[in-house]
């Protein structure tokens, strides 16, 4: 069975990015591939947090103003 594999293309810009993924893996006590996920995981929840934020407030603004037509 072939490995799934991911991998990051390196620039002048971003020559520094596995050695700073491989330090923050140690950090965490993950290894790389669970480092990024983490990072990918915790970025969909605040994604999902921004737009469940952003529902409510339009859910909120359109009672304020079924308030308003009503006074």
């Amino acid at each position: 069975m072939k490995r799934q594999q991911l991998c990051i293309n390196i620039n002048k810009r971003t020559q520094r990015l596995p050695e700073l993924i491989e330090e923050l893996s140690m950090e965490d006590g993950l290894s790389k591939t669970g480092f990024i996920y983490k990072i990918v995981r915790e970025e969909n929840e605040r994604r999902i947090e921004k737009h469940r934020h952003r529902t409510l407030l339009g859910v909120w603004k359109q009672l304020k103003l079924q308030m308003q037509v009503m006074n």
